[in-house]
């Protein structure tokens, strides 16, 4: 795991690529270098997994001499991948990059859809003057660039980007607008105007100043052959778990598991035990005084297992010293992440990679908003007909458009994902920071529509838009920030296209028991509800006994606790910020709101941390 930084195009070109590396460094504190060209430069910092001798120094420049690549991430499959090199290839270290670095020359970019892990990289060819960035297939690791004035930009940190001295600093409404709806900001938009994302599963190329993107890869590829019954899913989804997990779980520095006690994660202990791993080490995060967190449950796991269990226990006293660190770790502004950057806090001091089991609830249909919606398919015409009439109710008092406005919904999948988690209103967002909303929902762009159901439909939108842009962009920036490499087995490519090809009726079981549930995380199970029905029954007899019995809970963090106590003087001082960009009268208005308890936390939170990050940042 590594930070990776470019820029092409302008004169001493290494100058703003070592301010780049240095604002990066706990990406790669083990090692740095920097491989200069005529108006070319690339750099990077080592965090050392495989081969830790000095063999796998980047920028690593092939046998030939006329291709230099840097490369963040960890190939799995590329021992496998050796058997495509030409005869008589002399590898000089153990390293993946260097696998990657010599396949270039005969397979070019067709390289890349045979990679199975997660990276970004970079590869520079000196005969051709042709540049290719690429992402690995869900984005895990991340890849900001600029392209201006026949000038790219390129870092694996917004932090890198602002540190060449070379990026405008002009926050993007827009994505201002995304993150206050949303919580987070949807790739390929950033938080900076004119800086990117490239999206997963995608190349860049670029030569003469001129560029190119493609994808290389989707998400609803179909494997070569599909199972013929449920009960070869189930086998399918076991056999394939339990190889990334194998493959995921080799390294040369010590690895450990994030173990909340809930499925995902239990699963993959389950799967190290099962290959004979033995001495594993996990880690988990409890809060003092709160019932919030799944402590005893990972607690239980852990026992069951035979693990070296480690559990953090939080207050406000841990978190109020550090939220400058966390807030500079965010990398962009994001309401999560908080939980990652702490729980790899203390893993940092055991280990240097950790497996996590982010993943299960996009591919396994986990969440509740997914039986909501198959539920409701059957009122779609009853909400046409209510959406026809809008005209006429939607001046009526807002208790009564707000409801009608959610009935009308119910008929588009892109408006009432649009609801789900939603932070601010239209109205709120216009009138906090001038900003108009955006006439396209950002989600309709990711909803494939026909010939695909409706589950696939909802997972397509929420492993591209909440997993991607929230969930995995914030897990690497804030596990990076301890130098920690976090890998997510559940979403090996080949599990996510075989779980979006499976029948929705072998995904999702009990529809219509489980929405008339009055408490859905207290009174669903994985047993009787069928909650992730594929991926509990693939390891049913792996797990602690009565697991199937319990709730599937989402993982909650006592926040409102810590800003009212450890957190308050900070609000206050940033929320009464005259200097702010959001309007200071409705700031104002917000925060007294939430002091009285008529507003809810988490917009105050939103608010906070974007503030803070703009503070930081741009000011």
């Amino acid at each position: 795991m590594c930070g990776i930084a470019g820029v092409l195009g302008i004169n001493n070109a290494s100058t703003h690529v070592k301010k780049m590396l240095e604002a990066m460094h706990h990406r790669g504190p083990d090692d740095w270098g920097v491989h200069e060209d005529d108006g070319v430069a690339l750099g990077h910092k080592r965090l050392s997994i495989i081969d830790l001798s000095p063999a796998g120094h980047q920028p690593m420049t092939n046998s030939k001499g006329d291709t230099t690549i840097v490369f963040n991430g960890e190939i799995y499959n590329y021992q496998e991948l050796k058997s495509l090199l030409p005869e008589h290839t002399h590898l000089k270290s153990t390293t993946d990059t260097e696998v990657i670095l010599e396949l270039w020359a005969t397979l070019g970019k067709d390289v890349l859809p045979k990679l199975r892990g997660m990276f970004a990289l970079a590869v520079w060819n000196t005969q051709t003057q042709e540049l290719v960035l690429a992402r690995d297939h869900m984005g895990i690791k991340p890849l900001y660039y600029q392209i201006n004035n026949n000038q790219l930009v390129f870092a694996s940190e917004m932090k890198g980007m602002l540190a060449s001295g070379l990026i405008e600093k002009n926050i993007n409404n827009n994505s201002v607008y995304q993150y206050l709806a949303n919580g987070y900001i949807m790739q390929p938009d950033t938080i900076i105007e004119d800086v990117n994302m490239l999206e997963p599963a995608s190349y860049l190329v670029w030569k003469n100043g001129q560029y190119t993107t493609k994808h290389f890869w989707q998400i609803t590829d179909k494997p070569n052959s599909l199972p013929a019954t449920e009960e070869e899913a189930i086998n399918k989804v076991h056999q394939l778990v339990t190889d990334a997990v194998h493959e995921e779980a080799i390294a040369d520095r010590p690895l450990g598991v994030f173990l909340s006690g809930g499925l995902d994660s239990t699963v993959l202990v389950a799967a190290l035990k099962k290959s004979g791993a033995n001495q594993i080490k996990t880690f988990s995060v409890g809060f003092d005084g709160d019932d919030l967190s799944e402590e005893d449950d990972a607690r239980e796991a852990a026992a069951f297992y035979g693990t070296t269990h480690t559990q953090l226990q939080v207050s406000d006293k841990d978190v109020v010293p550090h939220i400058e660190q966390y807030i500079k770790a965010l990398d962009q502004p994001s309401v999560d992440g908080l939980n990652t950057w702490l729980v790899s806090k203390v893993t940092a001091k055991h280990v240097t990679v950790a497996l996590s089991g982010l993943g299960g609830d996009e591919l396994f249909s986990g969440y509740s908003i997914d039986r909501a919606l198959l539920h409701k398919q059957k009122y779609v015409r009853i909400s046409q007909f209510i959406h026809a009439f809008k005209p006429i109710w939607k001046n009526t008092p807002p208790k009564i458009s707000h409801r009608l406005e959610a009935y009308s919904n119910w008929r588009n999948l892109p408006e009432f994902y649009k609801t789900w988690g939603r932070l601010f209103s239209d109205e709120e967002i216009k009138e906090l920071t001038k900003i108009k909303s955006s006439s396209k929902n950002q989600f309709s762009k990711l909803d494939l529509g026909a010939p695909y159901s409706l589950l696939q439909r909802i997972s397509y939108i929420h492993q591209r838009g909440f997993m991607m842009s929230r969930l995995l962009r914030d897990a690497d920036a804030v596990s990076m920030d301890h130098s920690i490499e976090v890998r997510f087995p559940v979403i090996d490519c080949r599990l996510v296209n075989l779980a979006f090809n499976l029948p929705d009726n072998w995904k999702v079981k009990n529809v219509k028991a489980t929405v008339k549930l009055a408490n859905y995380e207290k009174e669903n199970s994985y047993e009787v509800n069928g909650v992730k029905h594929l991926l509990y029954q693939a390891y049913k007899n792996d797990l602690p006994p009565q697991f199937g019995t319990r709730p599937k809970r989402g993982f909650k963090m006592p926040i409102e606790k810590w800003m009212r106590i450890g957190l308050k003087n900070d609000i206050d001082k940033t929320l009464s910020n005259q200097n702010s960009f959001l309007h200071p009268t409705l700031l104002n208005k917000l925060h007294k709101s939430w002091e009285a308890g008529e507003l809810n936390w988490s917009k105050i939170w939103a608010i906070y941390t974007l503030e803070k990050w703009v503070q930081q940042n741009i000011r």
